[in-house]
């Protein structure tokens, strides 16, 4: 329908709701892991929202549109393993976030723009496993959301969008090792999310977001477990990692139709996945007992 009122008409009205259509239609398919349909939308909405940026290099939200779709044209491409093409456009979005947020001070929404578009940027290095540039991005997206929220504590979805940032740094410190500094993460994030799944109609991405801050600190747990540590010790771990998976599960329970994005458009870990971990700390548990029990005849 869009696509045949776009076709007759060159106001900038209609070509602002494709491109808006095909950004909703590539969420969509993210969501559903069907990367392909995902990537030719990225591409059709990147090629209106370079059309509107040319038609008025002035227009702040033209610019915006184009910031975001090169930044999910890169979420895209990464997520494909094409990760040259990937940082190409990141480096695109970039060049053109950074200095319109810094030429429309006033602006309250570019921050957020800026900060989202940062947090993708630590997804794209995180898959292409260059850990450290991850970092850096995720870091820089944390500063730019964590003023965000400073600035109006009370705003539930800003505050959501910084615990997004918080749990996707947690799981790139959870690959690094650092399990200590990964707990932490997940731990702020928890802070500000899990008092909105209390409510009678939470919000979903509050479900989304405590369910995978309770399933990184699971990995974070688990992960504790080094070789010569007592029994009683590896218990320990193995016990708190299986109660976090167990908080995931109870989260995503209330989740009706679980994707591998959340409403915000952060990567997510489904609930299959955390119930693989679970049953790998059962499993290991299981381990440890019998062979408890073993040492315990034969002594």
């Amino acid at each position: 329908m869009f696509e045949g009122l776009a076709s007759g008409s060159s106001g900038r009205k209609a070509q602002n709701r494709l491109y808006s259509v095909y950004n909703r239609i590539c969420t969509a398919q993210l969501a559903k892991g069907n990367l392909p349909e995902a990537l030719l939308n990225a591409q059709r909405a990147l090629k209106i929202a370079h059309s509107l940026s040319q038609a008025d290099p002035n227009d702040v939200y033209s610019r915006v549109s184009l910031v975001l779709s090169y930044a999910n044209l890169a979420d895209v491409l990464s997520s494909m393993h094409r990760f040259p093409t990937a940082v190409s456009a990141l480096a695109q979005a970039i060049a053109i976030v950074d200095p319109l947020v810094a030429s429309n001070p006033t602006n309250g929404e570019l921050p957020g723009v800026e900060g989202s578009t940062y947090v993708i940027a630590g997804d794209v290095f995180r898959r292409s496993h260059d850990y450290d540039r991850s970092l850096h991005n995720y870091r820089v997206a944390l500063k730019i959301l964590s003023q965000i929220h400073l600035r109006d504590p009370e705003n539930v979805d800003a505050g959501l969008e910084l615990v997004g940032g918080y749990n996707q740094l947690g799981k790139l410190l959870v690959l690094r090792g650092d399990r200590d500094g990964a707990t932490e993460e997940f731990r702020e994030g928890l802070a500000i999310s899990e008092p909105q799944t209390m409510a009678q109609n939470p919000n979903e991405e509050s479900l989304y977001s405590a369910a995978e801050s309770y399933a990184g600190l699971a990995k974070a747990e688990a992960n504790r477990i080094t070789p010569g540590q007592t029994f009683q010790i590896r218990m320990t771990h193995l016990n708190q990692a299986r109660l976090w998976d167990e908080h995931s599960l109870q989260l995503w329970s209330r989740v009706k139709e679980p994707g591998f994005l959340s409403p915000d458009g952060y990567d997510s870990e489904p609930p299959s996945t955390v119930k693989q971990h679970l049953a790998r700390v059962n499993s290991e548990l299981a381990q440890l007992k019998d062979k408890s029990d073993s040492q315990a005849v034969a002594q």
